[in-house]
């Protein structure tokens, strides 16, 4: 830069209200590493609203970046617009799998399990559609439900589960509710589709056959453990 005058970048972040941890733990250590006091930020917050109105509004922030909805995602932008600020947005997808009819069946299985159950279905990089070519649909159903039921339900540092807890209750009562409205809607149980025995925040992994294209869990972001597939009409 040109001139007498300064600048710094002093990145600051507002971890999601319900896991604000992870992110003032990466603060401490920075502060035990050495890190200056300030050049870090952390602002954990349930009023998710305002702060955010704060950073896109501020003149002080050059730069707004988010992962979340795209709902959100879009709010943020029309803010940001005002102070005309850079921004970086990893939005909500609703990612499919494909499988045809040529698939190595035993791997596909193997993929899109390993692609939707990890972290008990809550991660932004996990597959939530399975698009699966008629011939081989209902083996490729089959396969997948019983890879399912094979799947361990538990608290984490009481045993080697492959499952754990949705992050809360209303997580819970999302996914129960969109379960419910695709059965309602025509769409097959292949397998559980209800809370587990364990009680709290735990659904057993679920696998849903031939969900209609317009109900609202195939075409939704949503976290949980749940799989839905559509048979495509090629063979």
């Amino acid at each position: 830069m040109g001139g007498r005058g300064t600048t710094r970048a002093v990145p600051g972040s507002k971890p999601a209200s319900a896991t604000p941890l992870s992110a003032l733990a990466l603060a401490r250590l920075g502060e035990l590493a050495g890190l200056p006091a300030g050049v870090l930020s952390v602002t954990p917050s349930r009023n998710t609203a305002a702060v955010g109105r704060a950073l896109t509004e501020s003149l002080l922030v050059r730069k707004v970046t988010f992962t979340g909805s795209t709902e959100i995602g879009k709010v943020l932008l029309r803010q940001a617009a005002g102070t005309v600020k850079k921004v970086s947005m990893e939005l909500g997808g609703n990612a499919p799998v494909r499988a045809f009819g040529d698939t190595d069946l035993d791997r596909a299985v193997e993929g899109t399990s390993a692609a939707k159950f990890r972290n008990t279905g809550q991660t932004f990089v996990c597959a939530n559609r399975i698009y699966v070519q008629a011939g081989i649909h209902d083996r490729f159903v089959a396969a997948l439900a019983a890879a399912a039921a094979k799947l361990t339900v538990g608290p984490a540092l009481e045993g080697d589960f492959d499952q754990g807890l949705l992050i809360d209750t209303v997580a819970l009562d999302k996914v129960e509710e969109l379960v419910a409205e695709a059965a309602d809607g025509g769409a097959g149980v292949v397998t559980s589709g209800r809370r587990h025995a364990g009680g709290g925040s735990f659904y057993e992994p679920t696998v849903l056959g031939n969900v209609q294209p317009d109900a609202r869990i195939a075409g939704r972001r949503r976290s949980g453990r749940w799989r839905r597939s559509s048979a495509s009409s090629t063979r």
